[in-house]
């Protein structure tokens, strides 16, 4: 832990830019469905996470597989980088809204926060609005219920360039940002 800290500080000291920075990482995005090898894990996250975590919902195994049911997507994301392996670090949950076909939302974000500050928050996000629109959905909409500890995902939606209207953030679908090269991204999503 202690090494590859340094590791990552001396990669960041050393860079020229934070793209040079994230490239440097060697990062692997993993997102994966739900299933027996990583629940554990996904319900460990939901009942740890406080500090990213957009809606500090509280799921249990039992929560996550209704939702699956319902038709949502519940996400494991993972990371691995030059100098630590793969480890599931997050959870996405992506539902459909109930009173419109072409709207999904994320149910709720959550990552570990030692791996803040990658440029892996806001590339999750835009990973999902392209998962969004292969489910059918022309708009994905997001909200920050505000914690006394969660402020480090307050502004994760603006900063994947969603647009609030006063209640949700929301950014259609149709207009997914390009995802950065800087990233390799393997999905496990049919």
């Amino acid at each position: 832990s202690y090494r590859h800290r340094a590791t990552i500080e001396n990669a960041r000291v050393s860079a020229t830019s934070l793209e040079d920075f994230y490239a440097s990482l060697e990062m692997t995005l993993y997102l994966d469905p739900l299933d027996a090898g990583n629940v554990a894990r996904a319900v460990q996250l939901c009942g740890k996470t406080n500090q990213f975590n957009t809606r500090t919902r509280r799921y249990d195994k039992a929560d996550l597989e209704r939702m699956i049911e319902a038709g949502s997507d519940v996400i494991v994301i993972g990371l691995a980088d030059r100098a630590t392996p793969r480890e599931n670090i997050g959870l996405l949950i992506l539902s459909p809204d109930p009173d419109d076909p072409t709207v999904g939302y994320v149910d709720n974000y959550l990552l570990s926060c030692r791996v803040l500050g990658r440029g892996v928050e806001t590339t999750v996000l835009q990973w999902a609005l392209r998962r969004a629109r292969e489910k059918g959905w022309a708009t994905l909409r997001g909200e920050i219920i505000e914690t006394e500890r969660n402020t480090p995902a307050r502004d994760v939606f603006e900063r994947a360039g969603f647009a609030h209207d006063g209640t949700h953030w929301h950014h259609s679908t149709a207009q997914a940002p390009d995802l950065p090269d800087w990233l390799e991204i393997e999905s496990g999503m049919a």
